[in-house]
Formats: structure tokens, sequence, C-alpha cells
């Protein structure tokens, strides 16, 4: 699942709680900047579950979440 819009303070914990009641969580990828480490302000959310995924990204797409809204949406496949 594709979480964008996250504050930049946003930790790994922060991601997971959006995503409690949702389903079982399985990894929390938060992207950083290469040369600072700080968040990007995005997150893929991994969950055990493809239906609990789609879901959680239908139910939190669009939400506030620490004064921001929330986009989320599965993710695409990567491209080669």
């Amino acid at each position: 699942i594709f979480v964008g819009g996250l504050p930049f303070n946003v930790t790994e914990s922060d991601v997971r709680g959006v995503f409690e009641g949702k389903g079982t969580i399985e990894r929390v990828t938060m992207l950083k900047d290469p040369v600072t480490q700080m968040p990007k302000g995005v997150a893929f959310v991994t969950m055990g579950d493809a239906g609990a995924a789609t879901a959680a990204a239908e139910a939190l797409n669009t939400t506030a979440f620490q004064g921001r809204k929330l986009r989320v949406n599965m993710a695409g496949s990567r491209r080669q």
C-alpha cells in the first residue's frame, strides 16, 4: 500500500498506528532522503491479507493525519 502526504517527522510506529485495526501489518518501509536520512513523507505498508489491504487503502485514503491529508492506495508493481 502506498501512503503519501505523511508529515516529515512521522515514524514507522506512527504509520503502524494509522493502520491499527485494519489487519495484520507485515512491514512498513519509510522512504528517506539519501543525504539527510530525513523521511520524505512517503511509506509503503505490506499487509498479510490482500482483501484487508484493499479495504484499509479505501478506508484511509484522504483521511487527516497530524494536520495533513493522506493519499493511500494500492501500490502497483515496480517497473523494470
